[in-house]
């Protein structure tokens, strides 16, 4: 059975994993970043796809991407997974419930693929928060299912996730977050990045890299280049990241 919202989200304040008040000399960022995804809930996990569980979260997830969670019954998702309505409702107690828990897992997986990008550098805490934009950018442009859910999200006025990112507390974007914090105020206190802002900052870098994938379809059109092309998707990273590093690294002697 599911843990009830207020469950998760206790659990999520009781996780700490570290903070960002004051700064070590031996931060380890990599270190910081596998304590983080080795203490996700099972709730927030990923089911074996041929589960029952794992059958409904990938109708559901296919159902809500298409339609929408007002335009998706909860009957269609049980036809689609295979199983009948009660195991639905034994799962996830009701729709709201199974539609968090979608989103919560595509959220995680993003998180994870980002992280893993990360992992897999041997640059410092400052480079990896440049370098944060660049992963992100290229795990959104390969999910058109999160693409598609986050885009009806938004359009619906985005109250079930902002309900969502309050009930994941430090196991969503509130936790990653913290961890870019972390690293920007190791970088600053080691001179590496300019004293600016971090929410400042964070804006910028999460807006200017959900804009260019979920806006790709205009920015086609306007450019008359499609961003779906690997040579122009390579060359828009190229530049994203000569932009980051000149403007946010080049003068870091410089605040505000």
């Amino acid at each position: 059975m599911e843990l009830t919202e207020n469950e998760l989200h206790q659990k999520a304040i009781n996780f700490t994993g570290g903070g960002t008040d004051g700064v070590t000399t031996d931060f380890d960022l990599r270190q910081f970043i596998r304590d983080r995804m080795q203490n996700i809930p099972p709730e927030l996990q990923k089911s074996d796809p041929g589960s029952p569980r794992g059958r409904i979260l990938e109708a559901a997830r296919q159902l809500f991407a298409e339609q929408g969670f007002q335009g998706t019954s909860i009957r269609e998702i049980a036809k689609l997974a295979d199983v009948n309505i009660a195991m639905v409702h034994y799962y996830f107690s009701t729709k709201e419930l199974l539609y968090k828990r979608v989103f919560a897992q595509e959220i995680l997986s993003l998180f994870s693929s980002v992280q893993n990008q990360l992992l897999e550098t041997a640059i410092p805490p400052n480079e990896l928060i440049l370098l944060f934009p660049i992963c992100l950018q290229r795990a959104l442009s390969t999910n058109v299912v999160w693409q598609m859910l986050l885009r009806r999200e938004i359009a619906d006025g985005g109250k079930l996730f902002i309900q969502l990112i309050r009930e994941m507390g430090l196991f969503g974007p509130q936790g990653f977050i913290q961890l870019a914090e972390t690293a920007y105020n190791y970088s600053v206190s080691q001179g590496k990045l300019p004293q600016l802002p971090f929410r400042s900052v964070m804006r910028f870098l999460v807006s200017s890299s959900y804009g260019l994938i979920l806006l790709s379809d205009i920015f086609n059109e306007v450019t008359a280049e499609n961003l779906s092309d690997p040579q122009v998707f390579e060359e828009q990273l190229k530049v994203s990241r000569y932009i980051l590093q000149n403007g946010l690294m080049s003068k870091a002697e410089n605040g505000l």
